[in-house]
């Protein structure tokens, strides 16, 4: 799929920066379920699995035109709560798989609210990748979200924040993602299970059986048409 959107890109002229592992999405959390029960970001099981699954991702893709830059990806800091120390060595080592195979293109960064002081520091984020990235929401930032996202005030925020950045970190920093929220609350979700196997329906891709019945129905055809197998009553 990756490789059709990429084909895509490279058709209609756009530039893909490449977020290798998903992290957070819009309040939810994707982790493969292999590693559902480990800190993705400090333990090594974990991070030699996303060793293995980026380097086969860059080594893979890493002669389409279309991608510009790689990114450790989407909000991974949010993905487990680690030390400093434990946050920097997760991003080294992945920074320093990817470029062990892909040394020309440049890594970002792709973490949020990485403030000085917090696990995630823009020091370190700025002395690791060649690029950091700001995810300017008002809601998740104090004394911000009083405006609307169309007042200078809003536009501003994400400007300073950027600036910030750039200027404690000591690389390039650019807004990767805005936008602007209301409020963020819990809810339940209805779970369907199979009845036969009690197994969670989920809307995904799964393993999945299928029977070629064209051979099977020659045989019972010619079974039928040849009297060998009779039908009763008559048809």
């Amino acid at each position: 799929r990756f490789e059709i959107m990429c084909d895509l890109a490279e058709k209609y002229g756009l530039k893909l920066i490449v977020g290798l592992i998903t992290g957070w999405m819009s309040g939810r959390l994707y982790v493969p379920h292999l590693l559902e029960r480990n800190n993705v970001l400090r333990d090594p099981i974990a991070i030699k699995w996303e060793v293995l699954f980026i380097q086969y991702m860059v080594r893979r893709f890493k002669d389409e035109k279309s991608i510009i830059a790689w990114e450790l990806g989407n909000e991974c800091n949010c993905m487990a709560r680690v030390t400093r120390d434990e946050a920097y060595v997760w991003a080294k080592t992945l920074t320093m798989a990817v470029k062990e195979i892909d040394s020309e293109r440049p890594m970002l960064s792709g973490m949020h609210g990485i403030f000085p002081g917090s696990s995630f520091d823009v020091r370190d984020q700025g002395a690791i990748t060649d690029m950091i990235t700001t995810h300017p929401y008002p809601l998740f930032t104090p004394n911000c979200n009083t405006d609307s996202m169309l007042t200078m005030k809003s536009a501003l925020h994400a400007a300073g924040e950027s600036l910030m950045y750039q200027g404690i970190g000591g690389k390039p920093c650019f807004v990767e993602e805005a936008g602007n929220l209301e409020k963020m609350e819990d809810y339940t979700s209805p779970i369907g299970y199979s009845e036969r196997t009690n197994a969670v329906i989920e809307p995904r891709l799964s393993m999945q059986w299928f029977l070629k019945m064209e051979a099977l129905a020659k045989d019972a055809l010619e079974s039928v048409e040849s009297g060998a197998v009779k039908l009763i009553p008559d048809k």
